[in-house]
């Protein structure tokens, strides 16, 4: 009775201090957060790592980091620091098109020949809205590797030569290359390079200052360490961060556009909000965006918007969200517009499959107070290592059932 007792205290205590956390913070917790808080404590011991924000009725009710920014110097992520957002970058670059459009500088409708007359006849049909949908045609395997060097010139010119999958806007194929181009196309229409014309027309105006592309106006101390468990001899390994592998030259079109700029879980939400309250784009563009084109696969559980996913919530409601990653970080935002519930999350490190899927069941612990979500498992090549430290040779049958448990 005496230990029931005094197990009792130390949990109440246990809460108590995280309510006093969060109330330092600004940030009021409720039974959701403490959940989702609890859940993702129990997954850093599993190797979880990143930071996430998750707002209800437009109060954030969770903003917090977990496991290392920086596994060497010792620093903590933080709901300030900046993370690869990986391919949540295309909402970004659909808005730049969409503020051109306000501006009357192009039209959604035009053909890719009014901006690059010298286009071979296959691809000068290609309208930028195709190029918004990924019904262009575009191949995913047009392009190099992300941080090979490649200059626009360079870039466009194996556009020309590669050979479309289908004729443009009789199919949805997701190619990063699309959104490659629309940055070319950002960059002709408006005369400025294209992190100018995003941190100009968007980040500067909202004070997003931990948002950019290749430039860094913040200590690196800030920025999380990308961290990777290497099968070959059993360890995590510090992969660095992006700016690492971007050149500050222009030849950075494998990358542009598709993926790779870095932001926070809380610019992110600075950008939600200036979404909704029309402050960046008008209440067209923002339909525009926002509206399911075209279904991403054959069971139509999804479609694709101008740099959003749309899908459709067990609830009936409207969700609009992108994933994104390097291969390294990994992305989740997501925007259930009509219960004015936002959750995102920023990684630093990719587990498996449970690890990506974090923003919904944060979302599905906000949504259902009955849902319990199981901490996140261990990266299984490391499992397989724990297997192999913690047996001998004669126990090889039993890794299978290990891994399980």
């Amino acid at each position: 009775m005496i230990i029931r007792l005094i197990l009792l205290a130390i949990v109440s205590l246990l809460q108590l201090i995280s309510i006093h956390v969060y109330a330092q913070s600004g940030v009021i917790p409720d039974a959701a957060s403490l959940r989702i808080d609890n859940y993702l404590n129990q997954s850093v011991d599993n190797g979880y790592s990143g930071s996430v924000l998750v707002a209800k009725d437009g109060e954030i009710i969770l903003s917090k980091g977990y496991g290392w920014a920086d596994r060497k110097m010792k620093i903590p992520n933080r709901p300030g620091t900046v993370f690869n957002i990986g391919s949540v970058t295309k909402q970004f670059t659909a808005a730049a098109i969409l503020k051109l459009q306000e501006a009357g500088k192009l039209r959604t409708s035009d053909n890719f020949a009014e901006w690059f007359p010298g286009a071979p006849s296959d691809k000068r049909g290609i309208t930028i809205h195709q190029l918004l949908t990924h019904t262009s045609g575009i191949s995913p395997r047009t392009g190099g590797f992300r941080y090979d060097e490649a200059g626009k010139r360079q870039f466009l010119r194996e556009f020309f030569e590669s050979e479309l999958m289908y004729p443009p806007g009789t199919r949805h194929t997701y190619a990063n290359a699309n959104y490659i181009v629309l940055a070319a196309i950002v960059e002709a229409a408006s005369g400025q390079d294209y992190e100018s014309f995003l941190r100009n027309h968007f980040w500067q105006s909202l004070q997003m200052n931990h948002t950019g592309y290749k430039s860094i106006g913040f200590s690196s101390e800030q920025a999380a360490h990308g961290y990777y468990y290497n099968d070959t001899d059993g360890a995590w390994k510090d992969w660095g961060i992006t700016q690492e592998y971007l050149p500050y030259r222009d030849n950075h079109w494998y990358s542009i556009g598709k993926g790779d700029i870095y932001s926070t879980v809380e610019n992110l939400y600075t950008w939600h909000k200036a979404l909704q309250e029309y402050s960046v784009l008008s209440p067209e563009s923002k339909r525009l965006m926002e509206t399911a084109y075209v279904a991403e696969n054959e069971a139509q559980t999804s479609y694709y918007g101008y740099g959003w996913a749309i899908y459709t919530s067990p609830r009936g409601t409207k969700i609009v969200a992108h994933n994104g990653s390097n291969g390294i970080y990994f992305a989740d935002f997501l925007r259930f517009v009509e219960e004015d519930l936002v959750v995102i999350s920023l990684s630093n490190t990719r587990l498996n499959q449970k690890s990506e899927n974090i923003a919904w069941e944060m979302a599905a612990m906000v949504s259902d107070p009955d849902y319990q979500a199981r901490p996140m498992p261990k990266n299984p090549y490391e499992l397989v290592f724990d297997f192999i430290r913690t047996h001998s040779p004669e126990d090889a049958l039993q890794l299978a059932e290990f891994i399980e448990d």
